[in-house]
């Protein structure tokens, strides 16, 4: 029993030596691990820092060649740059006696290296503050400017995109608007232009009127489709029409020329405006016809009033009740909301006031609540109808499409391309996941422009093929017209011979261009004069 405790002694300590050694080679191999990828970011950052600064220096000197100003500073950082460029060498050269120690894994004189390397480090970072400081004079301003600049631009693409998609809806406005989309982007580049200058100042006024010449756009854009309907459909056609009603009081004619005369002094003015100035504009002259109106009406309905007030108040009544119920159960508004129950309100108030002394003021309170409702009424119904007519117009425009590809795609002179056979099998798959039950424009729009595009590629190709094959067909006609060629040196036989072999190309390619030019290649070949 004594050999066995002390053979389990003996075992027992050589197993835990192996393990302190294991240990120890591990935390070795963590400590050579770690060192590298020390080394390995300190080689990184040295890269970083020297692409930068060459960009700062390139910076530099684009500003002094208009401003020489700068030249003493480009002059300080290109010394600056020569003194961090032999620092970076030395650098580098450690840094690769650094790896060639890891790879050794000679600890002693890694880890007396890498102090040494952290020394140079920091005087290498002094040297590099120096450099940033040096720069700061227009380094900061200059990306700002420049950051800014790309923000602009990448908004100014995005503008463009979505007035492209309402052109159709908006003809009247979209020239202007397009017009006012490039001269921000001209500004914009002026931005750039002072940037490179070193006037960052007036790089910052620039920018800070591209930022509200932005701000407006995206205002105007987003709301072009109201404004086109209202501008240049709904008010002028209201006024006129309400202006030749033979049941109006000629008497407020001069009233109607005078709200015409500003609608048409703003149709030629609103671009220069600011979309809030517009949006007032518009809203003034809405409710001035509105209140016109309505004041016609009130005039009319007053003289009857002794007579017929009852029925007048509480006909308007029960027609807004029945429009509101209406209208409520399709669509909650919550401003046509407010505007009924303030309707309901003044009908109650005036029902309470049967003085006369009462009626006229509660009655034109009446009115204001029933004119408030309306106009409310009217605005949800104009968006309303600006959304069936865009559903309308891209609904036609899917129709067409979808029939140009059944009839494009069956046809049977479409050549044999491989370009063609890609297109047509993802056209396929394109119209059996979206186009073939599609009944709104969102259920394809994703894939549009990538339909449109294929369909009209294999379109094109589709409409060459057919000329080619009537110049072929011509041209076989001529040939075989022409005995004298025919006739002479055995021509006719070689003729079919090589009317079988282009007729086989055709067979497999159904390429008709082909066709055409080497049956020509072959006549002019054999002396034939073809025109």
């Amino acid at each position: 029993m004594q050999w066995q405790t002390i053979l389990y002694i003996v075992l027992s300590s050589v197993l835990l030596l192996v393990v302190i050694f294991l240990f120890l080679l591990l935390l070795r191999n963590i400590y050579f691990t770690n060192k590298t990828k020390q080394v390995e970011r300190k080689r990184i950052d040295l890269q970083r820092d020297e692409t930068k600064n060459n960009a700062k220096i390139k910076q530099c000197s684009v500003i002094s060649a208009s401003d020489s100003a700068y030249k003493s500073v480009c002059e300080q950082l290109n010394n600056i740059k020569d003194q961090l460029e032999k620092q970076r060498n030395d650098l580098n050269e450690k840094i690769k006696n650094l790896n060639e120690l890891i790879t050794s894994r000679n600890h002693f004189k890694l880890l007396k290296q890498f102090h040494i390397f952290k020394q140079e480090i920091k005087k290498y970072q002094k040297t590099l503050a120096i450099f940033d400081n040096t720069a700061s004079v227009f380094d900061s301003q200059w990306q700002k400017i420049d950051d800014k600049s790309t923000t602009y631009l990448d908004i100014i693409e995005e503008f463009k995109k979505i007035l492209n998609k309402q052109k159709p809806l908006i003809k009247n406005l979209y020239p202007k608007l397009e017009e006012k989309i490039q001269i921000t982007s001209r500004f914009n580049n002026d931005m750039d232009s002072k940037k490179y200058k070193g006037k960052f100042d007036e790089a910052q006024n620039v920018a800070d009127a591209v930022a509200n010449d932005l701000t407006n756009l995206y205002y105007l854009i987003t709301q072009a489709r109201q404004y086109e309907y209202l501008m240049y459909e709904s008010l002028p056609n209201k006024i006129l029409q309400t202006k030749n009603d033979k049941n109006i009081d000629k008497n407020f004619s001069s009233i109607f020329d005078e709200q015409y005369t500003k609608l048409q002094k703003l149709l030629g003015e609103w671009e220069n405006k600011k979309y809030s100035a517009l949006q007032g504009e518009i809203k003034n002259l809405l409710n001035s016809y509105l209140e016109t109106v309505q004041k016609i009406k009130m005039g009319q309905e007053i003289k009857k009033l002794r007579e017929n007030t009852n029925d007048v108040i509480f006909g308007s009544f029960v027609k807004i009740k029945d429009l509101y119920k209406k209208i409520s159960s399709e669509i909650p508004i919550t401003n046509i909301k407010k505007a009924y129950n303030l309707v309901e309100n003044k009908y109650q108030k005036w029902q309470e006031n049967r003085k006369i002394i009462k009626i006229v003021p509660t009655t034109q309170e009446y009115w204001e609540s029933v004119c408030d409702f309306y106009f409310w009424y009217n605005m949800v119904h104009l968006n309303y109808k600006i959304e069936q007519d865009t559903s309308q117009y891209f609904n036609q425009r899917i129709f067409e499409v979808k029939q140009l590809y059944l009839e494009t795609i069956s046809d049977e002179l479409i050549p044999n391309e491989q370009v063609i056979a890609d297109y047509k099998n993802n056209l396929n798959d394109l119209f059996n996941n979206y186009f073939k039950k599609a009944r709104s424009w969102s259920k394809v729009q994703e894939v549009w422009d990538d339909f449109v595009s294929q369909l009209s590629y294999i379109t094109m190709a589709l409409i060459k093929n057919k000329e080619y094959k009537n110049l072929y067909d011509k041209l076989k006609l001529i040939v075989s017209s022409n005995q004298a060629f025919l006739n002479k040196n055995n021509n006719l036989n070689k003729y079919k011979d090589k009317l079988k072999i282009i007729d086989l190309n055709i067979r497999i390619t159904n390429n008709y261009k082909d066709a055409y030019f080497e049956l020509k290649k072959y006549l002019k070949k054999e002396s034939y004069n073809v025109q």
